[in-house]
C-alpha cells in the first residue's frame, strides 16, 4: 500500500449534547460509528472529557475525507479544529473501528487503549494525546469565560 493512501486525522470539538443525555447519546453514536467505520475501513479512537471530543480516525484518503465532512456537519458538536492530518505508513488503532475512552471516568479506562494512546504523540508537541487533549480543554474553557 503506498504511503500516501493511508491517512490519520486528529481533531478536537466541543459537544452540544445535553450533559444529562450525553452518555446515552454517545453510546448510540459509537454503536453506529463502529458499524459504518468497519464498512469504510476506518479505525480510530474517540476521547471524551468535560463536554469535549478528540478523535483520531485512520483510513484511506477518500473514505476518511467523506467521514470528516460528515463529522464537520454534525450538529452534535461544534468548534471542530483539526490538530493533525497526515499520510501515515501504518495504523495506530488497527484493532478498533472506534475505541472510546472517557478520560474523566476511571472505570471506563481500557488498559489496551491507554497503552496505544501512550504511543500516540502529535508531531508538533511530542506530548501524549491525552495530555494534549486535557490541555486544550483547559485552554478553551479559560477562553470561553
Amino acid at each position: 500500500m503506498p504511503v500516501s493512501e493511508l491517512h490519520r486525522l486528529i481533531y478536537l470539538s466541543r459537544s452540544t449534547l445535553a450533559a444529562e443525555t450525553r452518555a446515552a447519546e454517545l453510546q448510540a453514536i459509537l454503536n453506529r460509528s463502529r458499524k459504518a467505520n468497519h464498512l469504510a475501513g476506518i479505525t480510530g479512537i474517540l476521547l471524551s472529557s468535560r463536554g469535549y471530543f478528540c478523535q483520531v480516525i485512520e483510513g484511506m484518503l477518500q473514505p476518511l475525507e467523506l467521514l470528516f465532512e460528515t463529522i464537520q456537519l454534525d450538529a452534535r458538536h461544534t468548534d471542530v479544529t483539526v490538530l493533525e492530518f497526515a499520510a501515515v505508513q501504518q495504523r495506530l488503532f488497527a484493532d478498533w473501528h472506534m475505541a472510546h475512552l472517557n478520560i474523566d471516568d476511571q472505570a471506563s479506562r481500557d488498559e489496551q487503549v491507554e497503552m496505544v494512546l501512550a504511543q500516540l504523540h502529535l508531531a508538533a508537541t511530542g506530548r501524549s494525546m491525552v495530555r494534549v487533549f486535557a490541555d486544550l480543554i483547559t485552554q478553551r474553557e479559560a477562553f470561553r469565560h
